[in-house]
């Protein structure tokens, strides 16, 4: 399990943490809010889905932000998420429907300009 936060800041009773996984999410940033609330000695839970940051008020004597980053790697939070390739340009424009013929004829069309861009190179140098 490798932790994927890069950012902890810890003063008595307040700890503020990058979770990457509710980037984007409000869901899975309101489920970190009720997981880490069920906590004993939690005050309050704020879950940014904006910033990837979870701000969490705690009685420290009560609870420790250990125990708090704890929580979090045991409900997967803190693990690296699975990698998704980006799609290609090519398949972003078309909706992931790039046909092979649709390559042929680009293909074709770059081979033919930069035929006649050679061309008209040489002849400019003569």
């Amino acid at each position: 399990m490798k932790d994927v936060s890069s950012y902890v800041h810890v003063i008595d009773g307040r700890l503020r943490i990058k979770v990457p996984a509710i980037k984007r999410s409000d869901q899975r940033a309101r489920q970190v809010e009720a997981i880490l609330t069920s906590l004993d000695g939690i005050i309050r839970v704020t879950a940014n889905p904006t910033t990837g940051n979870v701000l969490v008020l705690f009685h420290s004597h009560l609870v420790t932000h250990q125990a708090i980053i704890d929580m979090l790697r045991q409900t997967d939070y803190l693990r690296k998420p699975t990698a998704v390739p980006a799609p290609r340009l090519t398949e972003r424009l078309t909706g992931g429907m790039v046909d092979t013929v649709s390559h042929a004829i680009g293909r074709s069309i770059a081979e033919a300009f930069a035929k006649a861009v050679m061309e008209r190179a040489l002849l400019a140098l003569l």
